[in-house]
């Protein structure tokens, strides 16, 4: 128990800063209570008055200002309890902190705002044990508890006005579609061409190709297939034999991975935080929350805190590939998803062609109504924004010759008499397709003699030689720092 007879313990009731017997404090430990006078006391107050300056000094840039509240609110402490004077305390703290590099408003409230809150709870120090002493309770650490660490994270976040300004804007991917580090959502009925949109965003933004007239910017892409792997290798085909570019900066995960489980949803966050794409597509969301039911708000919930996990560790795009219900244009399921959502994108087939609207944006103003046009090419298809009518007629000639070039004459081409004699095609027609596709550069022009050969702009053949020691067709992701075209 402790002394009431002894001095220091007289000392310490006559300045509040302990309870006399009458009103014991059940939460002080047992031992010697810290005299001031006494010279071993005096040295271990400034050996922890100066750590706490030190702690200032050394925390890494973007702890600062939480490390400054938290040791300015400790010394508070002992500034109520009367072992330092607060004059000294605060001009020590402030010019730590503006030596650890922040700002002197900053800093002056910081401390203040730790100076205040600390007084209201007056610490009473106790002498720790010299080497070889025995002690009942040891040395008191003023430890904060996980609800104190818990609103010291929440309050770092605080803003002023002037911050909430300095937040940066968000970083577009595909110009007023797609942003970085945000949720997006793409619906449509089944056969409505969602999945062909969401393979054709990836692409775009895999090899920096605009997107039907919106600025993709150069990313490495993730594409998670859950379902149909088999046909998703003859749509990237279609895709890069159209543009004449070889689709290189994209990995794709054949794998179901289920976000409404733990250790499938950590594990995937670990591999993204790795890797760090710039765009993740998860196609389709049913086949990643099997065993949930979709109409349910906490099941939905859990899946939206995953993509949250998802985006935290990579700063991506998650864009999740949906259906709709039978009756209906929306999400099917429950609202959680659209509240979460930053981009919503909605395909409808319309007769020979594809709208794609955009319900929701929550950081830029939503985009009207896209026609695409679904051509197909090699053993699929592409999108087209040749537009409508005799346009989306020209756009099919240029792809159907574009096709029938290769399948008859392949990588050396042929003159103009040859593929006009299989081509089918009236001659307005025919030489109207080959100048556009001659324009676009999906096919180069070569004077041979008196004639032109004309040759696919895309005829590269991989010649990176295969690990012998790796599964053929195993892809590592493309390095950070590799080039995109």
């Amino acid at each position: 128990m402790t002394n009431y007879d002894h001095p220091f313990v007289q000392t310490m009731i006559e300045a509040r800063i302990i309870d006399p017997p009458d009103e014991p404090d059940q939460d002080t430990p047992i031992g010697d209570p810290v005299d001031v006078g006494n010279p071993r006391a005096a040295a271990y107050i400034r050996g922890l008055y100066d750590g706490c300056l030190s702690d200032v000094e050394k925390a890494p840039e973007g702890e600062r200002n939480n490390t400054l509240y938290v040791k300015a609110n400790k010394l508070g402490r002992f500034v109520a309890a009367g072992y330092i004077r607060e004059g000294e305390v605060r001009g020590q703290l402030e010019s730590v902190g503006r030596t650890a590099g922040l700002g002197e408003v900053e800093t002056r409230k910081t401390v203040n705002s730790g100076l205040t809150d600390g007084r209201q709870h007056p610490k009473t120090l106790y002498l720790p044990p010299r080497d070889g002493e025995v002690t009942t309770n040891g040395q008191v650490e003023d430890e904060p508890s996980e609800i104190d660490r818990r609103m010291l994270e929440i309050r770092q976040r605080l803003l002023t006005v002037d911050g909430l300004r300095h937040i940066p804007p968000p970083e577009p991917l595909v110009e007023n579609y797609l942003y970085r580090d945000s949720l997006a959502w793409l619906h449509g009925k089944p056969g409505h061409g969602k999945s062909f949109l969401a393979v054709d965003l990836a692409c775009c933004v895999a090899t920096g190709t605009p997107w039907h007239g919106h600025t993709a910017t150069p990313g490495r892409v993730l594409y998670l297939i859950a379902e149909g792997a088999a046909g998703l290798s003859r749509r990237v085909d279609a895709w890069s034999l159209a543009h004449g570019s070889t689709v290189e900066h994209i990995t794709f995960l054949p794998v179901p991975v289920q976000l409404l489980q733990h250790i499938d949803t950590a594990a995937f966050t670990r591999l993204l935080g790795e890797l760090q794409p710039d765009l993740v597509v998860i196609d389709t969301q049913a086949r990643v929350t099997l065993g949930g039911e979709e109409n349910s708000s906490r099941d939905m919930g859990t899946f939206v805190d995953a993509l949250e996990q998802l985006r935290t560790a990579s700063g991506a795009c998650i864009l999740v590939v949906h259906h709709e219900p039978r009756n209906g244009d929306n999400l099917r399921g429950s609202t959680a998803l659209e509240g979460a959502a930053t981009t919503i994108l909605r395909t409808e087939k319309d007769g020979q062609l594809v709208k794609v609207t955009n319900p929701k944006q929550k950081e830029a103003p939503e985009q009207g109504e896209l026609k695409l046009s679904l051509l197909s090419l090699g053993e699929s298809a592409v999108y087209s924004h040749g537009g409508v009518g005799v346009d989306a007629q020209l756009a099919q000639s240029e792809i159907d010759l574009l096709n029938t070039l290769w399948e008859f004459f392949g990588s050396r081409g042929a003159i103009t008499k040859e593929l006009r004699a299989v081509s089918g095609m009236s001659e307005t027609t025919f030489y109207r397709a080959l100048n556009s596709l001659v324009t676009q550069g999906l096919v180069s022009k070569y004077p041979e003699g008196a004639a032109s050969r004309y040759i696919p702009t895309n005829t590269t053949t991989p010649t990176t030689p295969i690990d012998s020691q790796a599964p053929v067709g195993v892809a590592d992701f493309p390095d950070s720092h590799s080039h995109h075209p």
